[in-house]
């Protein structure tokens, strides 16, 4: 049997082609616990399938996360593996995308309760109460105060101050 070198394998190639590496050149694992975490999937592959996540670094110099899926062959010679790479970068990038919607919506469903708890607040106190702006718009008030201009919450809103005061 023929062995090939590391750089003639297939998985390299998926490797180099993911990372923009020419096959000259083998691709590098990120720094950290990536070659531990690259050693476990190849230790475990002797006994079962194993996958793990691990990062490559991308000739440009960003770091490209992957899939790697290693099972042995049953039908080969002994110590032979098949090995799958699968670039992660997509699904990160949707991964965060869901991530940061989810945020959005907790923060604007917080957002909206603490607007209401104030205007329970605010409908809650027996007397009158008017926000304005700088420009004298009415931006609040409640129903005690409506009730006396005899006008809907909905009809003072947005209206210039002096004009909620004259009669209709």
């Amino acid at each position: 049997m023929v062995r090939r070198g590391l750089r003639d394998d297939p998985a390299t190639r998926s490797a180099a082609q993911i990372t923009d590496y020419s096959r000259a050149k083998t691709p590098q694992l990120a720094a950290g616990d990536q070659i531990t975490t690259f050693a476990r999937i190849v230790r475990e592959a002797g006994e079962v399938s194993s996958k793990g996540e691990v990062r490559f670094m991308a000739s440009a110099g960003a770091v490209v996360p992957v899939q790697i899926s290693i099972s042995g062959l049953v039908l080969s010679a002994p110590g032979s593996l098949c090995a799958v790479i699968t670039d992660l970068r997509e699904q990160k990038r949707n991964q965060e995308l869901l991530t940061s919607q989810a945020l959005e919506r907790t923060r604007r469903a917080e957002a909206e309760a603490g607007q209401r708890r104030i205007a329970n607040i605010l409908e809650s106190i027996t007397d009158s109460f008017l926000a304005m702006n700088r420009d004298w718009r009415v931006t609040d008030v409640n129903q005690r105060l409506a009730a006396i201009l005899g006008k809907t919450r909905d009809e003072l809103i947005g209206k210039c101050f002096g004009k909620c005061l004259r009669r209709a």
